[in-house]
């Protein structure tokens, strides 16, 4: 029994690093030209996301280093991989100036995504709500737009990259279900 008792200690860390490296993947196919499989690595990302915290609270392993590394896979599958999808699939033939404006918001979507983590490590759920946007959330919603959104101009993920990043930041008070 006590090889099972090591296994559900590790189970919820090793679904983090699941989740991570399928943020990873995301981004290498991105760099390789597979918008399809990158958008389905957030989306599995985000499967495996839920499936940590209910590992660990069922299996009573919620840990300081557990939190730590689900806000590295989170910053990495929802923050970095859909930023990047999004900059390579619809701003990379940009020029000038129009590439410059869409990789600062880029830029900005990626660090409201860690801001955001970096808010929640510190300060937790307050009053049973979240302070901003889950990042969850946003990196979801740029994965998904990206499948319904091959005509879609890259000026409205522009916006929709900035949006997200402010509602990351955002005090919005979000309640956790």
């Amino acid at each position: 029994m006590r090889g099972v008792d090591s296994t559900k200690k590790h189970l919820p860390n090793l679904i983090t690093l699941a989740n991570m490296a399928c943020g990873v993947l995301s981004i290498l196919f991105s760099f390789y030209g597979s918008a399809a499989k990158a958008i389905y690595m957030i989306l599995l990302a985000s499967i495996l996301d839920r499936l940590d915290g209910m590992a660990a609270r069922k299996f009573n392993t919620v840990s300081e280093i557990g939190l730590q590394l689900d806000s590295l896979a989170d910053l990495i599958s929802f923050g970095l991989a859909p930023a990047i999808l999004v900059f390579i699939f619809k701003f990379s033939h940009l020029k000038g100036a129009p590439l410059v404006i869409t990789g600062v918001i880029t830029l900005f979507y990626i660090l409201s995504a860690g801001y955001r983590l970096a808010r929640y490590n510190t300060t937790g759920i307050v009053s049973g709500a979240f302070s901003g946007v889950p990042s969850t959330i946003c990196g979801i919603f740029m994965a998904a737009t990206m499948i319904i959104g091959r005509g879609i101009p890259p000026q409205v993920y522009a916006f929709l990259l900035a949006f997200c990043g402010y509602l990351m930041i955002s005090k919005l008070k979000i309640q956790k279900r």
